[in-house]
């Protein structure tokens, strides 16, 4: 996990893109403890699916 980017307010937005189970909570959240100092996480998840259209 790297994070190098903070809202204006201090906090990190941290987005989780894809059509999988979502991580324990607990598990990102002492991935990202030493990482953050102490900042705010604002965890955005968006589900999404990846098609492919078209001729093999």
């Amino acid at each position: 996990m790297s994070v190098d980017s903070e809202t204006a307010d201090g906090t990190v937005n941290l987005l989780l893109w894809g059509d999988g189970d979502l991580p324990p909570l607990e598990a990102l959240v002492e991935r990202a403890r030493g990482l953050l100092f102490g900042r705010t996480i604002r965890v955005k998840v968006v589900a999404s699916r990846t098609l492919y259209l078209g001729t093999q």
